[in-house]
């Protein structure tokens, strides 16, 4: 298992497969990963865990987590921004292809604190999905001669808001609506800082909110909500005392030890957070409202 903390897939391979190396093994058995360049810049990782050997090498349930890799938030053009989410939307498409036949119904659930910076990811990209299934229940016709897609959009806050764990809010949610798939968003937390808002990790497993800050709550999935869900998450934080082992690498554990435990709790995001989230939450609104909308063009679904 690993020594730090990380919600990213591809991050926990490459700490197996060092491990691997050293024992002159290869790849992890049950594990295979696919990687390859796309456009402007953007990586992409496909990484399908197929067993429990696999699970337990990586530290992650069995299913498949693609990660795109791109460009500083900040820097993005109008090009590659619009790569980007088309990019996103082409595989959030294709993994919910995968993960269930139909998906006239969908819930998107936009987790997290939008009163923290780091932790608002989930609530500012439910704030660009455009919710549709009131128009289905209030008028049909008009629904249907658009072509709009049933889509609900929440947000359930953090227990700190509502007194209230969001899988239990999100379980009345999908109760109620029935959907065919749910779309869960959330903040990760990343090993590599070079990795934050550079990438995003879908997942057909689900998420497990605060799971990278040791804050873990009740996972979204297929099990605990009885309903597909596919995770969707980018790393905006890193763990203080990951970054002071890197520090002292050369430098001998107890003292590595030592010096983390001071850190211990403390999490670091970037100076630029607010402008990288304002930014990635946009791509991911964009994104799955180009996957399930697409009876609208771009300049309808701005307009909204």
């Amino acid at each position: 298992m690993s020594t730090f903390r990380t919600d990213l897939a591809s991050e926990l391979r490459t700490h197996a497969m060092r491990i691997y190396t050293e024992q002159h093994r290869g790849e992890p058995d049950g594990v295979i990963c696919r990687e390859k360049e796309l456009e402007n810049g953007i990586t992409e990782s496909r990484i399908e865990i197929v067993n429990k050997e696999g699970e337990q090498a990586i530290g992650k349930p069995m299913g498949t987590y693609l990660t795109l890799f791109f460009p500083p938030a900040p820097s993005l053009d109008y090009e590659t921004f619009g790569t980007l989410t088309r990019l996103l939307s082409e595989r959030i498409k294709s993994l919910c292809g995968e993960m269930v036949q139909k998906t006239d119904r969908v819930l998107f659930c936009g987790l997290g604190n939008r009163e923290i910076t780091p932790d608002a990811l989930g609530p500012m990209a439910a704030d660009r999905v455009l919710a549709t299934h009131h128009l289905l229940v209030s008028d049909p016709e008009t629904f249907s001669a658009v072509g709009f897609s049933d889509v609900a959009v929440f947000a359930p806050g953090v227990m700190a808001q509502t007194g209230m764990e969001a899988l239990d809010l999100i379980a009345a949610a999908a109760e109620k609506l029935r959907p065919d798939l749910i779309i869960a968003v959330d903040a990760l937390c990343a090993r590599d800082p070079e990795r934050l808002s550079r990438t995003v990790q879908l997942s057909t497993t689900g998420i497990a909110p605060g799971s990278g800050i040791g804050n873990l709550r009740g996972a979204l999935n297929k099990d605990t909500l009885g309903t597909p869900v596919l995770g969707l998450g980018i790393p905006t934080v890193i763990e203080g005392a990951t970054m002071v082992r890197d520090a002292m690498a050369d430098r001998p554990e107890e003292e590595q030890q030592k010096a983390a435990e001071k850190l211990a709790g403390l999490f670091v995001a970037p100076k630029d957070a607010d402008l990288s989230i304002r930014l990635l939450s946009s791509v991911v609104g964009d994104a799955v409202n180009t996957a399930f909308q697409d009876g609208l063009s771009a300049e309808e679904m701005a307009m909204m």
